[in-house]
């Protein structure tokens, strides 16, 4: 009886492992993907700035050439 108990204790210990383990990748697989986020949201906002700072030269150097022919 008791080696019945320390089969079905072992087993459980197995399960709880492989259940932590699982549970282990499942959350490693979610920062990934937040990291991925993460990067995904600089690179645009990246891009952004870089189209607004080109956007504002375009414009000032247009308006100073509409300024300069008044």
């Amino acid at each position: 009886m008791l080696e019945i108990h320390y089969l079905l204790e072992a087993e459980e210990q197995e399960q709880l492992v492989l259940l932590m383990t699982f549970l282990q990748m499942q959350d490693y697989m979610l920062q990934m993907m937040f990291q991925w986020e993460v990067v995904y949201l600089y690179k645009m906002m990246f891009l952004l700035i870089i189209v607004s700072m080109l956007l504002v030269m375009f414009l000032s150097t247009e308006t100073s050439k509409y300024l300069g022919n008044l």
